[in-house]
């Protein structure tokens, strides 16, 4: 009696650390799954995401919920694209008001695919000598909403010239020119190389 009542709990022992090495085993495949958009955990949990794999019969059903800290949000990381561009240009206050020549180059090796979200192709952003901002040159007009794609291959240049007639008060202000080009990828381009400012007089 005393031998089948050894051999029956080691079976429940070892049933439990069968048991033990799955639930272990699912929760490393479920963290490394959600590390993949996840970022920042720790011990502090609030919040549950629930890691789901099928069954036999392809049902999906929960295996382990992951906790994760409710100071942390979910982030997909991004992956910044840099040396692509050069941003260059000039800025001159006339008569007629602020001339603004500038152009975007592919300083790259490789053709390089970009969009615009709409018929906004830059901003040109005036700010005050205490950094505020004026004037916004979108502010006047309004745009077609169709996505516009361009392609730019290694050296080649794309250059936008504009008058922008408004009447500035004498003084000295910092005006930035951005262009809105955004990656066709889940990638992104550098923000630092899609802009240009310059400081200018005003008499």
């Amino acid at each position: 009696m005393n031998y089948k009542k050894s051999i029956l709990a080691s079976i429940a022992i070892l049933m439990v650390m069968l048991g033990i090495t799955f639930i272990w085993k699912t929760q490393q495949e479920c963290l490394a799954k959600s590390e993949e958009i996840h970022e920042g955990r720790n011990d502090k949990v609030e919040i549950y995401k629930t890691c789901i794999m099928k069954s036999e019969n392809d049902e999906v059903v929960p295996i382990l919920s992951l906790k994760l800290d409710k100071n942390t949000k979910p982030t997909k990381i991004i992956k910044t694209l840099k040396n692509i561009f050069e941003t260059t240009g000039t800025i001159e206050s006339t008569e007629k008001g602020l001339e603004v020549n500038f152009q975007l180059k592919n300083i790259s090796s490789s053709e390089m695919k970009f969009k615009f979200g709409n018929g906004q192709k830059y901003e040109i952003t005036i700010y005050d000598e205490n950094n505020n901002i004026i004037n916004k040159w979108s502010e006047n007009y309004c745009f077609i909403t169709v996505i516009q794609e361009k392609t730019l291959q290694p050296n080649e240049v794309m250059a936008f010239s504009e008058l922008w007639e408004k009447d500035f008060e004498a003084g000295t202000y910092r005006t930035k020119v951005d262009i809105l080009a955004r990656s066709c990828t889940s990638e992104e381009f550098s923000d630092d190389e899609l802009y240009f400012e310059k400081i200018i007089k005003v008499k």
